[in-house]
């Protein structure tokens, strides 16, 4: 899974950093991948901020 991010990042432009650390904070990777694929260490508090962002994210439902 963490070749993927690391092409959407760096390859295919489709991700940015905070999408990364989006992933860090729903713990899909780890802060040691976040920084093999940014190139940069990732801020513990910023993780907090990004937990508080997702929550907001309304979740879509199907109807039946």
């Amino acid at each position: 899974m963490i070749i993927i991010f690391k092409f959407a990042y760096q390859l295919w432009h489709t991700m940015d950093k905070a999408e990364v650390a989006a992933e860090v904070a729903k713990n899909s990777i780890t802060a040691n991948d976040y920084k093999m694929i940014t190139g940069e260490e990732y801020v513990e508090s910023s993780k907090k901020k990004i937990q508080e962002l997702i929550a907001e994210v309304p979740v879509q439902t199907t109807e039946a």
